[in-house]
């Protein structure tokens, strides 16, 4: 029996390749994947690509996960994060939450190293499975000396700070809330919108005009900036995405994927 043809009849139906490739990318980090969990990734997967968005996204990761080898494992392209020195506190099938003030996770590639994530169309996905309430860096990096960043920046409870791929003062925009799946979109040079929970709550606003993607690696639960790290978040992250812009359906599509996932583990907050 060949490996592809073992492998599945072991975790059963359904079958991914994508899925199976991060399966085998976790075990090396010497991690394990049950065979509920691939099947839950199986079908998370599957729905992306069904729904269109996969193509659209150059890294996602799964932080509710059983373990943090799967955590920290991209399953877009099965590229490793890393944490601080004082990492954020993991719970498994929740995420990792920061403690804010040195905690968090690097992502280990810059904006400018990214495919889809443009100067003038780009995503910021993430889910928020407990929010601080406080003003802190969900995601992102800056440059100093240049400003470039391609952050997010919390709001207390109702407005975000969009600032992707801006060099100058970030926008807001109306978040919503906290806690739930969020995703900051520039559609354009000079607009972006921002959804929640599948819902487009700031819609083609007119932002911060683009200049260029930060250098600095990407991290999340606090900022990067060239190296200096700042605005620890305390928020418990559950999932990151990266890549083009999505549009309204786009949105809506990689959020009810996402929050499918999220219920199927309990760790759903919408």
């Amino acid at each position: 029996m060949g490996a592809i043809a073992l492998s599945r009849a072991l975790l059963g139906a359904p079958y991914d390749s994508d899925a199976e490739a991060w399966r085998r990318a976790v075990l090396a980090q010497g991690g394990s994947v049950s065979a509920a969990q691939q099947r839950r990734i199986v079908r998370l997967v599957r729905a992306l690509k069904a729904r269109g968005v996969w193509p659209a996204l150059d890294r996602l990761w799964i932080f509710a996960a059983e373990n943090a080898a799967q955590a920290l494992t991209d399953l877009r392209t099965r590229s490793l994060a890393s944490l601080s020195p004082t990492p954020p506190a993991f719970t498994a099938l929740r995420g990792f939450q920061g403690n804010g003030t040195s905690a968090y996770v690097d992502f280990g590639v810059a904006a400018s190293a990214l495919t889809q994530f443009t100067q003038n169309s780009a995503h910021i996905g993430f889910y928020v499975q407990s929010g601080d309430e406080l003003t802190s860096t969900w995601v992102g990096a800056r440059d100093s000396g240049s400003g470039f960043s391609s952050d997010i920046n919390s709001g207390v409870s109702a407005a975000a700070n969009f600032s992707i791929q801006a060099a100058s003062s970030a926008t807001g925009m109306i978040q919503g809330g906290q806690s739930g799946m969020h995703i900051a979109d520039r559609q354009s040079s000079a607009m972006g919108s921002w959804a929640r929970n599948g819902v487009d709550t700031d819609v083609n606003k007119t932002v911060t005009i683009s200049s260029s993607r930060a250098i600095a690696n990407l991290t999340a639960l606090a900022r990067n900036t060239s190296g200096t790290y700042a605005q620890f978040s305390g928020s418990r992250l559950a999932m990151v995405s990266f890549g083009s812009t999505l549009g309204s359906t786009g949105r809506a599509n990689l959020a009810i994927a996402v929050n499918t996932y999220m219920a199927a583990i309990g760790a759903n907050t919408y």
